[in-house]
Formats: structure tokens, sequence, C-alpha cells
């Protein structure tokens, strides 16, 4: 059977969606091996690339759940979680919460205080845990919203790891 316009539309703002979290955890590694570069602390570098490493394993865990999870997300949603899954990309796309283009192109000048570097990842941590909180609730599967669950538990790790580090 043919999709209707309607689930060509909602497979097309749910693939955004999933782009864009890939695109998050493309640009949280990015900053993470580069801030690595510029931090003379070996312990501290090793965490930084650690991280980098993890946001790696994040980005490959969401590129294969568009493909995992197709079946489920071809099932039609009820209006208003398309409305909010819809309305959730479009202000995520309209918004500076997640400027990749700031982050992936952040350039370290090597005076830089560990404390700054922590200070940013921090925030955009916190953001990453508002973005996958908001596809979780969002999102009508018990299996993909468990997964997502599982991120957001590795990122509240992240803030963690970043929190223990000493910037003295």
């Amino acid at each position: 059977m043919p999709k209707t316009h309607k689930a060509i539309v909602l497979d097309q703002v749910l693939s955004n969606l999933l782009k864009m979290a890939e695109r998050l955890e493309h640009a949280s590694a990015e900053f993470y091996f580069e801030a690595s570069k510029h931090v003379s602390d070996g312990q501290v570098s090793g965490k930084l690339q650690g991280l980098a490493l993890k946001e790696l394993e994040h980005k490959d865990f969401i590129s294969g759940l568009e493909i995992n999870f197709k079946d489920k997300l071809d099932r039609p949603l009820g209006e208003v979680a398309e409305n909010a899954i819809s309305n959730y990309v479009k202000a995520f796309e309209n918004s500076k919460v997640f400027d990749f283009d700031y982050i992936l192109n952040q350039k370290f000048m090597g005076y830089e205080s560990v404390e700054a570097i922590v200070d940013f990842a921090l925030t955009f941590e916190k953001d990453s845990i508002v973005f996958y909180s908001g596809f979780a609730v969002i999102v009508e599967d018990e299996a993909l919203e468990r997964l997502l669950k599982e991120i957001i538990r590795e990122e509240f790790n992240h803030i963690a790891d970043l929190s223990g580090i000493e910037y003295f």
C-alpha cells in the first residue's frame, strides 16, 4: 500500500530529527577532539578524547535508528504527536540552541583555560539532554524511547565526567 502524503511528510520530519541528532553528536565529538589538543594536562586531554569517542558511538547508534526502527516509525501517529514532532524539529532548526556551525568551527587559540573548555562542554551536554528528552517524550514507541533514555543517561555521565575535571 503506497504511503499517504502525510506519512511521507512525517517520515521526512523524523528523518530530519535523526539527522539533527547525528549532527549534534558529530559536533560534540569534533569539539572534544579539538579541545583535547589544546589542554596541557594529559589526564584532562585523555578525558576529552574519551568523551569524543563516546559521542561518535552515539552518532553511530543514531545512524542506525532510522534503519532499525523504520517499521515502527512508519506506523501512523496521532495528529497531536505528528504536530509535536513537526513543531519540535522546526523549533530546533530555527533556534540557536544547537548552533552546529559554531560548534564545528569553534577554534582554540591555545590560551583557553580548562575551565572555559569545561564550561562550554557542560552547556553543550545540557542542551543535548534537552534535545533528547524532548525527542523521547514525543515518540510513541517504547523501545525507541528506552534507547533515547539510554543516550540521555550517557549525556548525564558526560556531565559527571566533565564536572570531575579539576582546573586549578
